[in-house]
């Protein structure tokens, strides 16, 4: 009996991997497929994990990137595969063990987080240049492409300097990169759980369902604990350790970044309250993400939090 069972994970992740192996190439050769392809090749080995456990998803995408490497070439297989992989063992592992959703995100983003890092330094090593110093050379690149072409035009510097803010600085793209690299990891952990969980039910699995954007709120622990790094950040910077101004800067905007969720969240729950329909909610929530009137949801997160309006955290909710 089990050895009849071995043999049918077997099988099974045999066949999975195979067709894993057939959307990777399909992504790699097909440039407009990309990016489906990348939120859609990981899950066979989500579904090896979820029915076969660990150590077969592992040898599937091991097989799989060994494959690939060989119908393809190799400095592809190991972007794709490790950027993917990590992450793809660790949603089966939540879906698996019934997790809820942003217990799941929470640790797919580190995962993803992890993967770029590590790909990157892999990348580096081989190419015998930083992958950072690479890019902001190419932004630097862009930037000056940029200001010729608006002097070229006649446009005048004030105009420019607002147009170039969209280019930014050396300095400033090395400071920032890791908390772009973070929000990036939780967009696309994101994107991957909702893909997956959609797939997966149709086959039958439960998941942690997604709540509606209007009951996302933050808990007390969670901002607690990024107010805590902010502070600590700031003491690093006062005695002057290494690299602290970058950490100070990229905990600040982490900290901001979840106030604009919670305040995009908070502006979603009251439009429901007064019966606007879901299209004019999706277009307005949109516009504000993409104006400059935006910023304003940095404030009306901090608001929400502070106040507790929307009712939502129940362990803040004063019982008389």
């Amino acid at each position: 009996m089990r050895i009849q069972s071995s043999t049918k994970s077997l099988v099974e992740s045999a066949i999975l991997t195979a067709i894993t192996v057939v959307l990777i190439l399909l992504s790699l050769y097909i440039p407009v497929l990309y990016m489906i392809g990348i939120f859609l090749w990981p899950l066979p080995i989500t579904f090896i994990y979820v029915r076969h456990g660990v150590k077969y998803s592992i040898m599937s995408l091991i097989v799989a990137g060994i494959i690939t490497a060989i119908s393809y070439d190799p400095i592809s297989a190991l972007n794709i595969t490790a950027t993917f992989g990590l992450v793809s063992i660790v949603l089966g592992y939540c879906l698996k063990n019934k997790k809820d959703f942003f217990f799941s995100i929470i640790v797919m983003s580190a995962a993803m987080f992890v993967s770029l890092i590590l790909v990157m330094k892999v990348f580096s090593f081989f190419m015998g240049q930083d992958i950072i110093s690479m890019l902001t050379q190419q932004m630097d690149e862009m930037r000056q492409i940029a200001m010729q072409m608006y002097s070229k035009m006649g446009v005048p510097k004030e105009t420019q300097d607002i147009a170039l803010n969209a280019f930014p600085t050396a300095d400033v793209f090395k400071t920032i990169f890791p908390i772009a690299l973070l929000i990036g990891s939780i967009m696309m952990a994101f994107i991957s759980y909702v893909i997956a969980g959609k797939v997966f039910k149709r086959f039958g699995y439960n998941y942690s369902k997604i709540k509606p954007l209007s009951e996302w709120y933050m808990s007390v622990q969670f901002v607690m604990g990024i107010i805590g790094l902010v502070l600590l950040s700031y003491l690093m910077v006062y005695f002057k350790i290494k690299n602290s101004q970058m950490l100070f800067i990229n905990t600040t905007i982490l900290l901001q970044f979840a106030f604009i969720i919670d305040g995009l969240a908070t502006v979603d729950f009251f439009m429901k309250k007064k019966d606007v329909t879901k299209g004019l909610r999706i277009f307005i929530l949109i516009f504000l993400m993409l104006s400059q009137i935006g910023r304003l949801l940095l404030f009306v997160g901090i608001i929400d939090y502070a106040l507790n309006l929307r009712k939502l955290d129940e362990k803040r909710i004063i019982r008389s």
